[in-house]
């Protein structure tokens, strides 16, 4: 699988699955569930910047199928040199990233 996201720019799969993973969000803002950021673990607020983020980075053959929110200042903190993050663990989303609906 390759990823939605192109060098040049979101593609409407790439905004679906960002709209999916906000619709997560948002559930878990108004139930008062936390979801962390993968890189480092702190809470996704309100209003807080996020971006749609790759386990193992695209540059390094990366592809949508464990994608997670990171805050965006985390996510662009990452370069091609990362190999691989943790898989995100929060209880919606199964081991792909894909949300548990």
């Amino acid at each position: 699988m390759t990823s939605a996201l192109t060098p040049h720019g979101s593609t409407t799969a790439w905004r679906r699955l960002r709209t999916h993973h906000q619709a997560i969000l948002t559930t878990a803002w108004t139930t008062g569930t936390t979801i962390e950021c993968r890189i480092c673990h702190a809470p996704i607020t309100p209003g807080q910047a996020w971006d749609l983020g790759h386990a193992t980075p695209r540059a390094r053959g990366g592809d949508d199928t464990n994608l997670a929110p990171e805050h965006a200042h985390c996510n662009r903190a990452k370069d091609a040199n990362t190999r691989h993050i943790p898989t995100f663990t929060h209880p919606d989303f199964s081991e792909t990233g894909a949300a548990n609906s």
